[in-house]
């Protein structure tokens, strides 16, 4: 399109104050459209087509007066400047005109601009389908259709608006449509509703000739949509590629690791280098193999972490220097409440990383509701945040529901990070941590990642879910490594600790299927723990709940301040941003018990600096009892004498184990699993989540596969790794139908609303509190909350204080707890649940931000 061809009078965008004052012109209809094709064509891999019509088409419906005149503040939004409809009708007609477009890209196309601005429908189904939103031109949907002929009849009045419709159509079509055509075909009002009525069996024609139709919609419509948001929003397309990390910074950050002091840590040591090293050498092996899913297996402690981030930057790299296109990677975890440690880690060995290299990204930095009443595009700085977060860095660290609610039929916020996905690698770690009800539609959404993104896809754990193996939609997984992998040249890490074991499972009489025990009540527990405690001590409970009466318990037998209330107190004296862990433990008498505890109550900084802490202690072997949640079962690197687990899924509490003697620093310690018993002489709390919570009975199987591999009280390290999470994993999905779950079926029929509908965690929003450390940061924030109705700058502002951020879970049957919350708070934004507590002093420093737990929702894992 030439300089001579634009009408700079019809607008796409009005006119911009830049931060420095000066003004940017407004944007040229045309020159709007130009530029989402060619960034349409920079982040997709669609069809020639369908790009050409839908970029080019889509804003078509800006061409009207009512539009140039809302866009010049002359008249309010309103039906008439709503521009999608038309759009989409327009796609429609280009589309069905094109000699190449098949039937498919005519759907799929006119869907992507129908719904550039909102939400996709679901295929087939009653209220809310495809079908009854346009499929009744005549009847229910007639408004629909009435408004798009007043557009149409509208633009072509205007006889400068006539001519750039023409030549859109003509160029969309290939010339072999035109303006006339395309108005008389839209006002017959039958191919769109025909297509709207048979979408289903468009859908399962795609689907039965090998395609995947839901893939297809997904991908044009996000496609669509990041092209559209970042070029309203003025950013560079050289803003929107990756940076390059570079993957042997893992090498030259293990290269500062202390000395081995033994020939074990030694022994221990080089099995950690030759995991790396296989896994490595298998990069070029999977790029060629004919499955794009891959296990890498290896127990904790023998660097998965660093493994995985270093395999997924080589083969990042590799596919990128193939294909010719970015490859970014995206590393995905069970719980936000683990993000920060890793993210820590990670910020170590990249030190020296920039905007576009690594990001952290979880539900904190979310901004929604994402969708307006009637679109200005304007792009506000919600728009921003929004593109800002949409995975364009080399290395994303994120979680579950991030990446897998945002393939399953996402919203458009969430759409907009799924172009990166392109071509990249997904690292899963911990898989095991997934809902079991979602296992299904994960393995499903994997073949979109593979299928339709060309991504590759590595679940990483010790205890590998069987996510590739046991469901139908990928093939067999390729091994990248494994515990027990016969090319490590001297011991493998299953032979080594079945020579060095660090841990044996002791089975409580409370936790014995083979007794009639009653659960072991939390005071017991308690007294159990601190009875002469000596060294490192970890409590790991299913419930914040739970945790909390026992971590109290526990404290009774102190009789001072615990460790978190002297924690609170040298912040606030300290009054600095950075907390000085070794001056901390300095600080305390070691040579007395210390209890803490920690949940997703506390604050995001509290929980990585105690964290921090309780390393230190355990390297002094300090007589400390750490009570936690499951928050610290899984990517924390910390080592305890001893390991008390709450009754959980067999997976769990080898994850749990994890945390005692990781580095074979002691001779063999004891991991106990009992059941404890609630405090309000309820359901035990493994009952209250596995029970209730869960898809099948999970603790069952985890009876049988415990009853199997037992000798006495007591089960191997090796034989819990090995032979019980395989029997549990067999047994579970056996009995509980998790390979059958129907989720799946939604993707086969395209049905994204419902789709949309679904939660990995089954809570409809959670509340976000600023809770302040000191007197400096309570005035702040304070502050912010005042100014947050005049000065949308201070909401995000407010937003970007994540470290000191709790959120609390707004699960459906825990609305009027969370509601009587709300009246001790102070309102940043509202709207997205964004809080402050007032007063620092209200914050229990030992028990986290309360609200009442009279619910099994409120009781959920912290």
């Amino acid at each position: 399109m030439g300089e001579d061809e634009i009408n700079p009078a019809l607008w796409s965008h009005p006119p911009e104050k830049l931060s420095d004052g000066l003004l940017r012109p407004a944007t040229p209809l045309q020159t709007h459209l130009w530029d989402v094709e060619r960034r349409m064509r920079v982040l997709g891999t669609l069809n020639d087509p369908l790009v050409v019509a839908v970029a080019g088409l889509h804003d078509i419906g800006k061409l009207t007066t009512w539009f140039q005149q809302y866009i010049r503040d002359e008249i309010p939004p309103g039906n008439k400047t709503h521009h999608s409809h038309i759009g989409g009708a327009v796609v429609n007609y280009a589309l069905s005109e094109h000699g190449d477009a098949e039937l498919d890209d005519q759907l799929v196309g006119a869907l992507a601009v129908l719904k550039h601005h909102g939400a996709l429908p679901d295929m087939q189904g009653g209220a809310g389908a495809f079908a009854q939103q346009f499929g009744d031109p005549h009847g229910g949907n007639a408004e629909t259709y009435d408004a798009i002929e007043q557009k149409l009849d509208n633009i072509d009045s205007n006889s400068d608006a006539r001519a750039v419709a023409e030549s859109l159509i003509n160029r969309a079509t290939a010339g072999q449509g035109s303006w006339t055509r395309c108005k008389k075909h839209i006002k017959a009002r039958e191919n769109l509703p025909k297509l709207a009525k048979n979408a289903s069996h468009v859908v399962s024609h795609v689907n039965d000739s090998g395609g995947d139709f839901y893939a297809h919609l997904v991908d044009t419509w996000t496609t669509l949509t990041l092209a559209d948001t970042t070029s309203a929003a003025h950013i560079a397309l050289e803003e929107l590629s990756c940076g390059t990390l570079d993957s042997e910074a893992v090498d030259q950050y293990i290269e500062n690791f202390d000395a081995a002091t033994d020939a074990r840590e030694a022994d221990l040591n080089e099995i950690r280098d030759l995991a790396r090293e296989i896994a490595l050498g298998r990069v070029e092996s999977f790029l060629e193999a004919d499955t794009q899913v891959a296990n890498l297996t290896l127990p904790t402690g023998f660097g998965k972490t660093l493994t995985s981030t270093q395999v997924g930057l080589t083969l990042a790299g590799r596919k990128a220097t193939r294909t010719g296109r970015p490859s970014r990677v995206v590393y995905a975890l069970p719980f936000t409440s683990i993000i920060d440690q890793t993210a820590d880690e990670l910020a170590s060995v990249f030190f020296d990383a920039g905007a576009l290299d690594l990001a952290v990204h979880h539900h904190l930095a979310d901004v929604s509701p994402d969708e307006e009443p009637f679109e200005t595009d304007a792009l506000a700085e919600r728009d921003r945040m929004l593109i800002r977060d949409s995975w364009r860095q080399q290395f994303t660290l994120t979680t579950f529901v991030q990446l897998f609610e945002s393939l399953a039929g996402p919203r458009k916020s969430q759409g907009l990070k799924l172009p990166s996905l392109r071509n990249a690698v997904v690292i899963l770690d911990e898989p095991q941590a997934l809902p079991p009800e979602w296992m299904n539609l994960v393995s499903r959404l994997c073949r979109v990642l593979t299928d339709r993104y060309n991504a590759h896809v590595i679940s990483m754990t010790a205890t590998q879910p069987k996510l590739f193996e046991l469901f139908a939609h990928t093939p067999d997984p390729f091994a990248l490594v494994e515990a027990d992998d016969s090319a490590f040249s001297t011991a493998s890490p299953m032979s080594f600790i079945d020579a060095h074991p660090r841990v044996r499972y002791t089975i409580h009489p409370s936790a014995d299927s083979t007794t009639a025990n009653s659960p072991f009540p939390p005071e017991d527990a308690a007294a159990t723990l601190m009875d002469g405690i000596e060294s490192p001590t970890l409590a790991i409970c299913n419930t914040v709940s739970s945790s909390r009466t026992l971590a109290t318990h526990a404290s009774d037998y102190v009789g001072e301040e615990t460790l978190n209330e002297q924690f609170a107190e040298w912040v606030a004296e300290q009054d600095k941003s950075d907390f000085d862990a070794d001056g901390f433990v300095a600080s305390l008498d070691t040579d007395r018990p210390l209890v803490a505890h920690l949940t997703t109550r506390h604050r995001p900084f509290d929980r990585l600096a105690l964290i921090g802490v309780a390393k230190r202690l355990c390297k002094l072997n300090a007589p400390f009892l750490f009570v936690s949640t499951q928050l610290i079962e899984a990517g924390v690197d910390v080592s305890f004498d001893r390991l008390y687990r709450d009754f959980a899924p067999a997976p769990s509490i080898v994850q749990a184990a994890g945390r005692c003697n990781r580095s074979f620093d002691s001779e063999r310690q004891d991991v106990c699993i009992w059941k404890l018993a609630s405090a309000e002489d309820s359901q035990p709390p493994s009952e209250v989540i596995y029970s209730t919570l869960a898809f099948g009975d999970p603790l069952a199987a985890t009876e049988t596969a415990l009853e199997e591999h037992r000798e006495g009280k007591h089960v191997a390290e090796t034989a819990m790794i090995s032979e019980v999470v395989d029997k549990y994993y067999s047994a579970y999905h056996t009995t509980s139908g998790t390979t059958e779950t129907s989720l799946p079926v939604l993707v086969d029929e395209a049905n994204c609303a419902t789709l949309s509908t679904k939660h990995i965690i089954d809570q409809q929003s959670s509340i976000d509190v600023l809770v302040p450390r000191t007197d400096t940061e309570a005035k702040k924030i304070a502050q912010l909350a005042v100014q947050a109705d005049v000065n949308k700058q201070a909401v995000q502002e407010a937003r970007g204080m994540q470290s000191i951020t709790v959120s609390i879970p707004a699960y459906r049957s825990n609305q009027d707890n969370l509601n009587r919350l709300r009246t001790h708070l102070l309102p940043v934004d509202e709207d997205i649940g964004l809080y402050v507590l007032p007063q620092r002093s209200t914050y229990d420093a030992f028990l986290g931000l309360r609200t009442p737990d009279s619910t099994v929702g409120s009781r959920i894992i912290g």
